[in-house]
């Protein structure tokens, strides 16, 4: 649970950030991939975006898609999700990281389980800090 509120606040700084770099508009749009739906995840992390003043049909809209563990739907689902514009996509698991990382690069990207980020980010530092 904890997790999803840690990853409820860096999806509300990265839409938050989106929103100054393009001008501040009236409704956020998030992206969320994930394999199969999760009331409990999903419930927790809607509670820390509240939190962190982002309510559903209010300020914010989040489109979700699951691959229900079928991987020949990953890259039609990425292809949606991208299509959509989001400003920022929320992923679960290393396999739908690495796809939507491929096919949108330029999109912000939050993820969970995924054990090793090297190959998504060229230094942890830059992107957490600022860094050049």
């Amino acid at each position: 649970m904890r997790r999803h509120r840690v990853l409820a606040v860096v999806a509300a700084f990265l839409i938050l950030f989106a929103s100054q770099a393009q001008g501040q508009q009236p409704v956020h749009r998030v992206g969320f991939l994930g394999n199969t739906e999760n009331p409990e995840a999903t419930q927790a992390w809607l509670e820390g975006l509240r939190e962190h003043g982002y309510v559903i049909g209010k300020n914010l809209q989040i489109e979700y898609r699951y691959s229900q563990a079928q991987n020949e739907r990953i890259p039609a689902l990425v292809a949606e999700l991208v299509a959509l514009a989001p400003e920022v996509i929320v992923t679960r698991g290393p396999q739908l990281t690495a796809a939507v990382h491929a096919a949108a690069p330029t999109i912000p990207l939050v993820f969970i389980n995924v054990a090793d980020p090297s190959h998504l980010v060229s230094s942890r530092a830059s992107r957490v800090r600022g860094a050049k």
